[in-house]
């Protein structure tokens, strides 16, 4: 069965009915996916202050949560040059490869990806601030034999159209692309992507940007994509900056 992220509150609820958490994840992380609405236990796992793309908290007093001011949706940031959503585009793919690899022990797979979940400040710097809805990964897992492919890596298949996915695949294996498709959904899906339209003239020099877009969305080898993803736009940025600096210097 496959659920909308609007179906993450029901679907923690259920878990239970279909696999005992407690058999490969640590009492830790299984009491905060119980309590998901707890995002400070998420956000203590993976602070600003070890480089993660996270609000700065303060701390709690009640139901009363006090998080740094991190900057402006991006949804309201459609309006801003090219090159500069292609900046916030490199921090939200290198966001889904540290939520997926960096952490030493845990996996964090977000599921309420979008522009409107994402900020950016005037230094081009973008943070997440929803973490209410994640799924959280124990990497150092022994599996028992009702995690049968848990050492194989899980690519999400087409659902279809839409931020549609699975959980229940997500969760039976060590490794799933899902955060990569995510990133690549917002950047260039079907519901208001934040990189298109993609300028002619880009269009022209690297015909295969768009074509690693299109692979990252449709393909199952997301982890080379997004690779190459990376170094395209290392490459497109460097070289708007060497540009902007040689015309700087001939005024």
């Amino acid at each position: 069965m496959h659920f909308s992220s609007t179906f993450w509150r029901w679907w923690v609820g259920c878990c239970r009915n279909w696999l005992d958490f407690r058999k490969y994840i640590s009492d830790t992380v299984f009491d905060m996916l119980w309590n998901v609405g707890d995002r400070n236990s998420v956000m203590k796992l993976i602070p600003k202050s070890h480089g993660w793309p996270v609000p700065a908290w303060g701390g709690v007093c009640g139901r009363l949560e006090l998080v740094a001011y991190s900057g402006i949706p991006l949804v309201h940031l459609k309006n801003v040059s090219w090159l500069k959503r292609l900046k916030y585009a490199q921090g939200i793919i290198n966001a889904a490869m540290d939520f997926t690899f960096k952490h030493d022990r845990f996996r964090f797979y977000l599921m309420d990806w979008s522009l409107d979940n994402i900020v950016a400040n005037e230094k081009d710097e973008i943070t997440f601030v929803d973490f209410e809805d994640v799924v959280i990964i124990d990497k150092h897992v022994s599996p028992d034999k009702d995690l049968p492919d848990w050492y194989k890596r899980y690519s999400r298949e087409n659902l279809g159209p839409g931020f549609s996915f699975s959980i229940h695949s997500m969760c039976k294996h060590h490794l799933s692309d899902h955060n990569l498709w995510a990133a690549c959904y917002i950047l260039a899906g079907d519901d208001n992507p934040l990189l298109y339209p993609i300028p002619t003239e880009l269009t022209l020099s690297r015909p295969h940007f768009s074509k690693l877009l299109y692979d990252c969305l449709n393909h199952e080898d997301r982890f080379n994509t997004v690779t190459k993803l990376q170094q395209v736009i290392r490459e497109i940025l460097s070289e708007e900056q060497k540009n902007r600096k040689e015309s700087s210097s001939i005024r």
